[in-house]
């Protein structure tokens, strides 16, 4: 079995749409939309091979072309509904043209994409969880996980909407919910996006330990909003900067969070430069009565 990368989405999504499940392929407008599609969920990805070399402009532009080439194929399938997304950025603190990072250049494009799809406002409800994180190559990749029914948004007492985030993280705010509720049978699932030690829209602390403990007292808020019984993940997927922080977040993570069946560790630049470590995750919740 293949080793996930940073630019793969995590085992447990690939393995709700098992490997014979029904694949296609297609490209336009130099976007390449891959879909392997089950019978309740499907995972559509899109592909930019060399964004790095795109302007401002051109890369906004690629973005939106990815999401709606991405939706456009999910509205073919029986999984029609996006319920987590994974968005996996080139060189994503680069300044780009005007911006100060491409990162902001990313939600520009994401915002054009989601505007059409979700209507003029981010605060839309519909929005699904996601995860902004970097790698130094030059392709800009996308994933989503569809499904037959939509997912409920969940957000995070601690921290302010993202989609409220103010001007001082770009023009145009990232668009996504902090986790997403979705029913299955025999039990419903809390999916946990890219979760960091911000408070409001501040990113605190400079140490990995001190951000690891922040970012759990996130997670808990999450799971208490949802709310969330039983606590221990199902899958968790933690992201650092430094390689000299790996050892003690496999030390520290499964103690602090719970040590899921499947825990994996990434090495990836994040959405902010003072940010050295997110956490993502899915739980396993209590039916609602």
């Amino acid at each position: 079995m293949s080793v996930p990368t940073i630019l793969d989405p995590p085992p447990w999504a690939s393995d709700l749409v098992p490997t014979s499940s029904t694949a296609r392929a297609s490209t336009a407008e130099g976007v390449e939309i891959r879909t392997r599609a089950g019978d309740r969920f499907a995972l559509v990805s899109g592909r930019v091979p060399h964004a790095t070399a795109l302007d401002e402009s051109a890369f906004r532009a690629a973005t939106a072309a990815t999401y709606e080439g991405i939706f456009e194929e999910a509205r073919r399938l029986a999984a029609t509904e996006p319920v987590r997304i994974w968005n996996v950025i080139p060189h994503i603190l680069d300044p780009l043209g005007d911006a100060r990072h491409r990162y902001m250049v990313f939600n520009a494009g994401r915002h054009d994409a989601f505007a059409r799809r979700y209507g003029a406002s981010p605060a839309s409800p519909s929005a699904p969880t996601a995860s902004g994180i970097g790698h130094s190559g030059a392709e800009l990749v996308i994933h989503v996980l569809t499904a037959t029914r939509p997912g409920r948004p969940i957000e995070n007492p601690r921290q302010v909407p993202a989609c409220e985030y103010s001007t001082r993280y770009g023009q145009f705010p990232p668009w996504f919910a902090r986790a997403t509720r979705i029913d299955l049978a025999p039990r419903p699932w809390l999916l946990v996006g890219g979760t960091a030690s911000v408070v409001g829209e501040d990113a605190i602390h400079g140490g990995v330990d001190a951000q690891l403990e922040e970012t759990a007292r996130n997670l808990e808020a999450l799971l208490g909003a949802a709310p969330a019984e039983p606590r221990v993940p199902r899958a968790l997927r933690v992201y650092y900067v430094r390689a000299e922080h790996a050892d003690a977040l496999r030390e520290r993570v499964p103690s602090r969070l719970g040590d899921a069946p499947g825990i994996e560790y990434l090495e990836s630049d994040l959405c902010r430069p003072e940010l050295l470590v997110e956490i993502e995750g899915v739980y396993e919740l209590d039916p609602e009565p």
